[in-house]
């Protein structure tokens, strides 16, 4: 995935403590009716097209990471990236298939692709900024609390935060490891699509992801493959 320069911090941006804040309601006062009527083992797949902008933030200094036309076919995503100057285009598309987890990268000026080996952290990633549905493992617990009704990047949406949970096994019970903290927002007339997620990484950043004019799409495969007349240089 390609990285592009930082841009002036927005006052748009969400505060890093509003996260802190939510977490407070992750707590033993939480009714049990709340916490079951949102928890779910698996998210479902809808292909849904947007503009994706992913964003960090770090004492009160903002970076873009990542920013193009996203779409999605799950497993499947077609990124498209966009360049720094805004009247350029990237001449690059770029493929990921996460069922066989590998990528491609195509350059379409040139009639060439290579393609790439995924990890298990380029999945979790993926599921993370909302590319593709949440797969929980067996040992893994997440829940979904309802925060509020919201709008979010023109959507009506309700926020909820998310916990997970990665269980280590012991000789007599599990223990969980640090849980993870997200607050997203899913747009009530996407099917419930993500079209905001927050969430702090280890290092006390914080990451903005954002997707804008989202729509459902009815995608074909094809659309997620490099044009037949391409040549693959992909070494293996």
């Amino acid at each position: 995935m390609r990285n592009c320069k930082g841009k002036p911090p927005s006052a748009q941006s969400p505060p890093a403590y509003f996260l802190v804040f939510c977490l407070l309601l992750l707590s033993p006062t939480v009714t049990h009716a709340q916490e079951s009527s949102v928890q779910t083992a698996s998210q479902p797949a809808i292909g849904f097209s947007a503009d994706f902008t992913s964003r960090v933030i770090f004492k009160d200094k903002e970076r873009t990471l990542m920013s193009g036309k996203i779409y999605t076919l799950p497993p499947r995503v077609r990124f498209e990236p966009r360049s720094e100057e805004e009247e350029e285009a990237y001449s690059e598309v770029q493929l990921y298939d996460f069922e066989n987890q590998k990528m491609r990268r195509v350059f379409f000026d040139d009639k060439i692709f290579f393609q790439i080996e995924l990890t298990e952290k380029n999945r979790f990633k993926a599921m993370q900024d909302g590319w593709i549905p949440w797969k929980d493992l067996p040992n893994t617990k997440r829940r979904k609390i309802k925060l509020k009704e919201d709008l979010a990047n023109d959507h009506p949406s309700i926020l909820y935060l998310q916990e997970r949970k990665i269980e280590v096994p012991g000789d007599k019970k599990s223990s969980p490891i640090l849980p993870e903290y997200s607050l997203i927002w899913e747009a009530t007339h996407l099917k419930d699509l993500p079209v905001r997620i927050i969430y702090f990484l280890s290092n006390q950043r914080t990451v903005v992801v954002d997707y804008k004019n989202a729509k459902l799409a009815d995608l074909e495969p094809t659309f997620f493959q490099p044009p037949e007349e391409f040549l693959n240089l992909s070494p293996f």
